[in-house]
């Protein structure tokens, strides 16, 4: 089974980078705001359309799934009582089973294709993460954990 804990990463960091999102984009118009949500529930089904092949029934059916999941991350954003772990294990959980529901309408090549699409999803994330100390904040500028992707501690080569 694919490892989805990068993938929680990134939800925590937008769980803590929400709040102050949302105060910057309550100064603009309204109907406007500051961009697509992450999960955007009518983009990611338009993604899974054309990347699965998804006929009608299976949009209509995974449609609901996808609206039920962001209703679900937002209320979860919006909870503040919640530590930044309790809040991954509760994502985790509603993508768990938001992913399990949508494995259940496709057919087998499709499934494979979505565990192909998940994995190369958790592996961005989790070259992201490596920029990422452990208590949040950002590495400097090109310094990575050991075994991350930044270069060497002695610099770039040829310097």
């Amino acid at each position: 089974m694919i490892s989805r804990w990068p993938v929680l990463t990134v939800f925590g960091v937008l769980a803590v980078s929400l709040p102050s999102l949302a105060q910057s984009s309550a100064a603009l118009p309204p109907g406007m705001h500051g961009g697509p949500r992450p999960h955007d529930p009518v983009r990611e089904l338009t993604h899974l359309t054309q990347a699965l092949d998804l006929t009608a029934e299976q949009q209509t059916q995974i449609k609901p799934i996808l609206e039920d999941r962001d209703t679900q991350m937002q209320t979860l954003h919006e909870n503040s009582s919640l530590s930044r772990q309790e809040s991954m294990a509760k994502a985790k959980g509603i993508l768990d089973q938001s992913d399990s529901a949508i494995e259940a309408v496709l057919n087998s090549e499709q499934k494979a294709k979505f565990e192909k699409q998940r994995a190369m999803h958790a592996q961005m994330t989790h070259r992201h993460d490596n920029t990422w100390r452990p208590d949040g904040t950002p590495e400097p500028d090109g310094a990575g954990p050991p075994g991350g992707d930044g270069p060497p501690p002695d610099g770039p080569p040829g310097i």
